[in-house]
């Protein structure tokens, strides 16, 4: 069965919030900024305003002097995350799994509704009036991915739809203008400079060009004009935060005990939440002691689960690290987060210790601090030095969504077998003297000689897009024997040993 994707568009979301609550501004031109003083910048404007010629970007004061009778209203964040989270609940009468993409737009699961909505149309036309309902114009698309739905719901007239079936997701794209790709505004005019206007022109660029001129990113935004997008849905999260307590027959002064107390509520609010089809995220253990004194203890882990083992086990970490004032009379656990079960949860035959990964970093963290646990990620560079840095281990779906994998590629200067070389990162500064065109002596970090012998250059240059630079390599020999790999910076004549070999 193939993943269908629907997208609920509803455009100014932000302005038309607050014009909810002010009916009076019916029929006249309103403009919505960032901050109430005359240096705020207008993010949106009404059709009535936009007529008169206020745009976005311009600052109030401007679009006042070209438009006086505007009214600016200011963007108001938690009105629009509530108005918003209101409408992720009721997205949920058409499918259990609804991700808010602010601040306009929702993506929802539509597969395998066939039995409900025979044709997708009556799917999309049901949504439409459903949204209409709570007082908003909108726009739906429906395809097998989130990219290509949500351009499909872009095109579309407002209280409108536009269907793309399986397979035409190219053919789509191709007539819809690059404005559409989540680009920001210098690679748009990168592309402008081009000549490029529309996904189709874009989606032709060769895969290795796209990606010299625009790096990692571009060759996504290739994938996403060309119709490809795998991006998971990522259902926001249900607020089903509910708290139990506990009054304990007699007071617990031991780190065994209190764990037997929290398993026994765990293990019955878990249940609970398996039955609706949820795992837990995250959870507040509180530990009263005598003098009403409070110990609060936050547990999240990397995947939602209904296993207790998983929060026990860290609760034992946290517990080592407190010493209680008086024992613990009574134990409250609040949920604080859940999540839908994944596919693989649901499944009548389900893998034991899956992602036993995670469990690791989730406990490592807790251990020597969330900042400190470190893994190397490629970086898209021929440089030999910088080819990595090092980055908080992606183990949740946030960290996920911004990590790249980037496919490694060695640099040869030398055609001789090497047993070794070590790099320097970053490279190091060296004294040079030439003699007729030659490499005669160097003077490095804590080594000098006269060359022997040398080979090269080998010529790298590249990133001309960022941080250019170009390179003239060459590998040479002391008189002692050392091996060393030495570059030129061409553009500042200035020599740097890169590493030796050994």
């Amino acid at each position: 069965m193939n993943r269908r994707i629907a997208c609920v568009l509803i455009a100014d979301f932000p302005l038309l919030t607050l014009l909810r609550d002010q009916p009076e501004l019916a029929g006249k031109p309103v403009a919505l900024a960032d901050n109430p003083t005359n240096r705020s910048t207008v993010l949106i404007a009404n059709a009535l305003a936009a007529k008169e010629g206020v745009e976005a970007g311009m600052t109030t004061v401007q679009a006042m002097n070209i438009c006086p009778e505007l009214t600016v209203l200011i963007k108001d964040d938690k009105k629009e995350d509530f108005r918003f989270g209101q409408l992720i609940k009721s997205l949920r009468n058409f499918s259990p799994h609804v991700e808010q993409a602010k601040p306009q737009a929702a993506y929802l699961d539509v597969s395998g509704l066939k039995r409900k909505y025979p044709q997708e149309k009556n799917l999309a036309e049901k949504i439409i009036s459903f949204v209409k309902l709570q007082g908003y114009p909108v726009r739906v698309g429906i395809a097998d991915n989130k990219f290509t739905s949500l351009a499909a719901a872009w095109v579309s007239p407002v209280d409108s739809y536009t269907i793309i079936p399986t397979g035409e997701e190219r053919r789509f794209l191709q007539s819809q203008p690059i404005q559409l790709l989540p680009m920001d505004q210098e690679q748009y005019e990168r592309l402008y400079r081009l000549g490029i206007r529309t996904m189709g022109q874009f989606a032709v660029l060769p895969d290795q060009e796209v990606a010299e001129r625009f790096g990692s990113e571009g060759a996504r935004f290739l994938k996403l004009a060309r119709g490809e997008d795998g991006s998971p849905l990522k259902p926001t999260q249900l607020d089903e935060k509910e708290k139990q307590s506990r009054e304990l027959e007699s007071p617990l002064g031991t780190q065994i005990g209190i764990l037997f107390y929290v398993n026994s509520i765990l293990e019955e609010k878990l249940a609970q939440l398996a039955g609706k089809g949820l795992a837990c995220e995250k959870i507040l253990v509180t530990l009263s002691t005598a003098g009403n004194n409070q110990i609060p203890i936050q547990i999240s882990v990397a995947e939602g689960t209904n296993t207790p083992k998983t929060f026990l086990d860290i609760l034992r970490l946290e517990l080592e690290k407190i010493i209680l004032p008086a024992p613990v009379s009574e134990i409250q656990l609040s949920i604080q987060a859940t999540f839908p079960l994944s596919s693989e949860q649901l499944s009548l035959y389900q893998r034991r210790g899956a992602n036993p990964l995670r469990s690791i970093l989730t406990k490592l963290r807790r251990v020597v601090g969330n900042g400190n646990v470190l893994s190397s990620q490629l970086v898209p560079t021929h440089k030999p030095e910088g080819r990595f840095h090092l980055a908080p281990v992606a183990s949740d779906r946030k960290e996920k969504k911004n990590s790249q994998v980037i496919s490694d590629s060695s640099v040869s200067f030398s055609r001789n077998s090497i047993s070794g070389f070590r790099l320097y990162h970053p490279p190091k500064p060296a004294t040079v003297r030439t003699e007729n065109g030659s490499i005669g002596f160097v003077i490095g970090d804590s080594w000098f000689g006269d060359v022997t012998r040398q080979e090269g250059p080998w010529e790298l240059s590249g990133e001309w897009w960022s941080h250019a630079y170009d390179r003239s390599y060459f590998e040479i020999e002391l008189s002692d024997g050392g091996r060393f790999l030495l570059f030129l910076d061409n553009s500042t004549k200035q020599w740097f040993v890169q590493g030796i070999f050994d």
